[in-house]
């Protein structure tokens, strides 16, 4: 089953700078030398789409998605602050991560490491109930009927 036949494959103890890391990761919103792991969620493209066909990236993106799930929940168990992201260089990170070309392609990385007490930049929390109108607007399909029963 492709889905469950995940592996974890040890690229090497501290083979690059968290500069070189960097590089791999096109957004500044993460300091990669601040993350004590990464992790890159990589799918087995070749193999999925002989197994699924065209369906073959949806099936691969919702195995990702899980997995990424998964490492949130267990670095948050641990007290540990996670970021799951895919804007990055994908030749360059399978050439990092040494996926066959063709056959293997990263589809999401996770950095896992100490919390920042820093780390939101933003708020939210919901203050103050938000009615149907807030939401929808007045154009809503039956807000008539709705005003009319209050």
């Amino acid at each position: 089953d492709l889905v469950n036949s995940a592996r974890l494959q040890k690229v090497g103890d501290a083979p690059a700078t968290p500069s070189e890391l960097q590089k791999l990761y096109w957004m500044q919103n993460y300091n990669l030398s601040q993350a004590s792991v990464v992790i890159a969620i990589v799918g087995a493209t070749r193999a999925s789409f002989d197994a699924w066909g065209d369906h073959s990236i949806r099936i691969l993106n919702f195995a990702a998605g899980a997995i990424a799930q998964r490492i949130y929940l267990g670095s948050s168990s641990l007290g540990l602050g996670c970021g799951v992201v895919f804007g990055f260089n994908v030749a360059a990170t399978g050439e990092y991560f040494h996926l066959i070309e063709g056959e293997e392609a990263p589809l999401l990385m996770a950095f896992v490491g100490p919390r920042s007490p820093s780390a939101a930049a933003y708020d939210f929390r919901v203050s103050g109930a938000l009615s149907e109108r807030d939401v929808f607007g007045s154009s809503a399909p039956g807000w008539s009927k709705i005003e009319q029963r209050r």
